[in-house]
Order: C-alpha cells, then structure tokens, then sequence
C-alpha cells in the first residue's frame, strides 16, 4: 500500500510539475509573440523615420530638429552673400571685404545643415539594424523576411560622402575668397587652382547624387 501511494505520488508530482513547466512555455511563446509583434511595429516605424529624413536630405531640407539647431543668416544677407558669391571675378576691394564678413555668417550655412541630417540618418540606421538584429534572433520567421539594411548602409555612406563634398565646397569658396582679399587675381594660380577642385568637387557631387537616386529607386 505504502509503495502504491509513494509511485502516485510521484506521478502526481511528475503531473504537476509537466503541468507547470507547460505552462512557463506557453507564457514565454506568448511573451516573445508579443515581443516579436511590438518589434515588427518598431521596425515600420523605423524605415518610415529613415525614409523622411531622406526625403528630406534629397531636398536639402531639415526637420524640426536640425532646424532648431541651426539657423541661416537673414533673407537680406543670404541674398547679398549668393549675388557677391556668383560675382566674385568682378569684385572690388571693398566688396570682397563685405562677402568674406557674409562668408562668416552665411557660407556654411547648407553644409552644416547637411551634416546634422547625415548624422541624423546615420543614428537612426543604427536604430534599425538593431531592431532587425532583434528580431532575427527572437521570431525564426525573419528568416524569410528581407530587410534593406545593406541598401541602407549603401545609401547613408553615400550621404556620408555628399555631406563631406558639400563642405570641401565651402572650404574652397573661403579659400577664393582669402586668396583675392590677399591680392590675387581670378587667374592667379592659387585661384585657378581653387577653382578647379571646386569644378572636381561639384562633379563628385553630382555624381554621388547619380548614384544616390538610383540607389533609391530599388528600394521598396
């Protein structure tokens, strides 16, 4: 009798402890559904917030953010800065005197402004790659799943790299402009020499923008 009841008891343990342990693994499946279901929602919002910025860096616009960071010289003073800027070769003294003071507050303007999007971009990347990384790890069905992070990466190097063409622009245009402040004339080597960079850099840019379109248009 005393063996009858020692081996029910046993099998009752073995029940319950089956019955808990079933229970723990319904509760952790459910648990990482859920995890898995907040993950997918993260990641849609997640290329919906890479997608604006760039839109935006496409259109050499800001967002709130960068807008509240950086701030342009005044309507007057870019207008003067860009008509001084375009009218370089023909400048008197006195006036190259003013764009090197417009250059101050105006020229790099764009380039920062550019800068701060990139790295916005950049961070926002990071963001994705470890929701992807996550979530790859947490649901077997992201195997089937493709995520664009390559073509994001692609994407944001090649941003990378207009941002930085976009501000050796302004470092040449300060250095034209240092350059006839300091008697040189628009056919001086060191001016013609700018010059031709600035003529590189710009088709560089062009380029990388060629590149940064197409890029685009395989993404979904």
């Amino acid at each position: 009798m005393r063996r009858d009841m020692t081996t029910k008891n046993v099998l009752v343990g073995a029940v319950a402890l089956a019955l808990v342990c079933l229970g723990a693994s319904f509760y952790v499946a459910r648990e990482e559904a859920a995890m898995a279901a907040t993950l997918e929602a993260k990641l849609a919002e997640q290329e919906m917030a890479l997608t604006t910025l760039a839109d935006l860096i496409d259109r050499d616009a800001a967002d709130a953010v960068v807008t509240s960071l950086v701030s342009d010289c005044s309507s007057s003073d870019r207008e003067r800065f860009d008509y001084l800027l375009s009218n370089l070769q023909t400048l008197r003294s006195a006036e190259l005197k003013e764009v090197e003071l417009l250059f101050a507050r105006c020229g790099s303007f764009y380039a920062e402004r550019r800068a701060l999007m990139v790295s916005r971009l950049e961070r926002e990347l990071m963001q994705y790659r470890s929701y992807v990384e996550l979530y790859e790890q947490l649901d077997g069905r992201a195997s089937m799943i493709t995520y664009p992070t390559e073509t994001w990466e692609s994407l944001v190097a090649l941003e990378v790299t207009r941002a930085a063409y976009t501000n050796d622009l302004v470092r040449i245009q300060g250095e034209i402009i240092a350059s006839l402040l300091g008697g040189a004339t628009v056919t001086s080597d060191s001016v013609t020499n700018a010059l031709k960079r600035a003529n590189e850099t710009k088709e560089n840019l062009s380029l990388a923008g060629v590149q940064r379109d197409t890029l685009r248009l395989q993404m979904p």
